[in-house]
C-alpha cells in the first residue's frame, strides 16, 4: 500500500529553455521526447507509458549503467497546457522500499517570449536530506537533457 509522505523536504529549480512553451510542455508528456531526455546520463529509457490526461498514468523505467531498474510510478493530477503540470510521484529502484510512499511533482511553464520558456519544478514530500539531494542531482541532468532536446528540435 502506497502512502502518502509528510516529508518536510522539496526541491525547487528554475531554469531558462530556448524553446516555446508548448514544446517544453509536451517534452514532459509526448513518449517519444521522453525516449530522448528522460534518464540521466549513462541510463537509457526503457519503458515509458503516458496517457496525457487528468487521472492518467505517467510510468517510466530507467536502466542504469550497472543494470538497475529504476521505476516511476505517477498519476497526472493537474494539466493546463503549455503552462502546468502536477502528478504524483511513487519511485521504485533496484533496492526497493517496502512500501514506498507518494511524493508530488508540479511542473510550471512560463513562456517568455515565442522562443524560451521559463520552467520551474517542484518536487516535494522528502524524507531525507539524501531523498532531497538525490532527486536534486537527479532532475539537474535529466533538465540538461531536456535543454538539449528542445534546442535540437
Amino acid at each position: 500500500m502506497n502512502q502518502t509522505r509528510t516529508g518536510a523536504l522539496a526541491v525547487r529549480m528554475k531554469r531558462v529553455i530556448s524553446g516555446p512553451a508548448e514544446a517544453v510542455y509536451a517534452a514532459f508528456l509526448d513518449p517519444d521526447l521522453l525516449m530522448r531526455w528522460y534518464a540521466p546520463a549513462g541510463s537509457r529509457l526503457a519503458e515509458v507509458e503516458v496517457d496525457p490526461r487528468v487521472g492518467g498514468r505517467h510510468h517510466t523505467v530507467v536502466i542504469d549503467q550497472d543494470g538497475g531498474r529504476h521505476e516511476n510510478h505517477c498519476e497526472i493530477l493537474e494539466l493546463i497546457p503549455a503552462e502546468k503540470i502536477v502528478m504524483t510521484w511513487i519511485y521504485r529502484g533496484p533496492q526497493p522500499l517496502a512500501d514506498p510512499s507518494e511524493q508530488l511533482l508540479t511542473v510550471e511553464f512560463r513562456a517568455l517570449g515565442d522562443r524560451s520558456t521559463e520552467l520551474t519544478l517542484l518536487h516535494e514530500r522528502l524524507d531525507t536530506v539524501a531523498d532531497r539531494d538525490g532527486v536534486r542531482a537527479g532532475w539537474s541532468s535529466l533538465l540538461d537533457r531536456l535543454e538539449e532536446v528542445i534546442a535540437d528540435a
